[in-house]
């Protein structure tokens, strides 16, 4: 159960055993969160320009816990007093041990679009290796993992990545724990711009122990004409769990199971890699794509499969979704934008939240829903996976 305490700085820390977040004053951080002993997260700053969000007002931080009170919803605002006055807000939202945080960065047209950092995130403690997810090999669906780096070896000032694009993921293990960070399903949005005349870069970088994951959103391109400025809002996750129990799987009896494979995907469910031809691929002599669920008729598919089962449910019973594996796709239809043709994202947030709806239509009847990835992924144990 969650415990709230409120400080006169107009913070809040919400407490369980095992997890804490404490929203801080901006001229601190956003949010601290902290798992166990060996990692805590911490944002950077926002900045727009010459205007930082660590120059933003105080403001009050909203927490809402849920009936059952395993979850809880914090709402955050930080309001800059300066220049255009741009605002800062962040829904951060804790269940079990999933992270999801939703940035929104909100802009007059007056506001210089230049130079845009969206912060990021620094992660200290224990960290003894990094991985990487990162794009498919061409003409491929699913993201790939890197080799493990040695994060404790390497020197100060190392950077393990950096590119005009952000990486799906991040795994970050200590000798006991394992932190994992994803980029959210609107991967268009991060790497947005392109689109408006302007470049970006992301990097992984070690320093003061520490790792620094920083977002450049947007640099204008020399000789180009400044767009007006505009809101942008932007998605990650990210999660915890032991390092012993990572990809292990318990035998166990479902009470009933939604194959990925099995299923008779509609073909505007399916992933492409290019909004013009669709890359096509063979499996079982048939020609087909894998599904994205991304799309709003994969997502429909697998909650009418719920609610056919819903009333059967019982105390216990826990319900799957197998055979998982994470696809990136350029489909704009699956973000409910079908006229820009190609925005770039990839599934496994939308998966992640169907998840957490699930659980909330099984939880009154102590039954649960578990996510499997397909045998021998990488992915068996990535982001509550099993």
């Amino acid at each position: 159960m969650w415990k709230t305490e409120y400080s006169d700085d107009g913070s809040v820390s919400c407490r369980t055993a095992s997890l804490s977040v404490t929203t801080d004053t901006p001229s601190v951080d956003a949010f601290t969160l902290k798992t166990g002993k060996d990692f805590t997260l911490s944002t950077l700053p926002v900045r727009l320009g010459e205007l930082s969000e660590s120059m933003a007002l105080k403001a009050k931080r909203r927490p809402h816990v849920s009936e059952a009170g395993d979850e809880i919803l914090i709402e955050q605002e930080n309001a800059i007093p300066f220049g255009s006055e741009p605002v800062i807000r962040r829904k951060i939202r804790l269940s079990e041990h999933l992270l999801n945080v939703t940035m929104d960065i909100e802009m007059r047209a007056s506001n210089e679009m230049k130079d845009i950092s969206a912060g990021g995130v620094v992660i200290s403690g224990t960290v003894e290796t990094v991985r990487l997810t990162g794009m498919p090999p061409k003409g491929e669906f699913t993201p790939v993992f890197s080799p493990e780096k040695d994060f404790a070896a390497a020197a100060d000032g190392t950077v393990f990545y950096e590119e005009a694009f952000p990486p799906f993921g991040l795994v970050i293990a200590s000798e006991q724990s394992v932190f994992e960070l994803i980029v959210g399903d609107d991967f268009w949005r991060w790497t947005n711009a392109e689109r408006i005349g302007g470049t970006s870069r992301f990097t992984v970088v070690k320093k003061d122990g520490a790792l620094q994951f920083a977002w450049q959103i947007f640099t204008l391109k020399p000789d180009t004409e400044m767009p007006a400025g505009r809101n942008w809002r932007l998605t990650w996750a990210a999660s915890w769990h032991d390092r012993a129990s990572s990809g292990k799987t318990e035998k166990r009896v479902f009470k009933s199971v939604f194959s990925l494979d099995s299923a008779d995907w509609q073909e505007a469910s399916r992933a492409v890699l290019s909004a013009r031809k669709t890359a096509k691929r063979k499996k079982s002599g048939k020609t087909e794509n894998p599904v994205c669920l991304c799309s709003s008729g994969a997502l429909n598919t697998l909650k009418k499969w719920l609610r056919t089962n819903l009333a059967a449910a019982e105390e216990g019973d826990v319900f799957a979704v197998t055979d998982i594996l994470p696809h990136y796709c350029v489909s704009a239809g699956h973000m409910e934008r079908a006229k820009l043709h190609s925005l770039p994202h990839w599934d496994l947030a939308s998966l992640l939240e169907f998840k957490r709806w699930a659980n909330r239509q099984l939880a009154p009847r102590g039954a649960r829903l578990e996510l499997i990835a397909a045998e021998g992924s990488e992915f068996k144990g990535f982001m509550t996976l099993q």
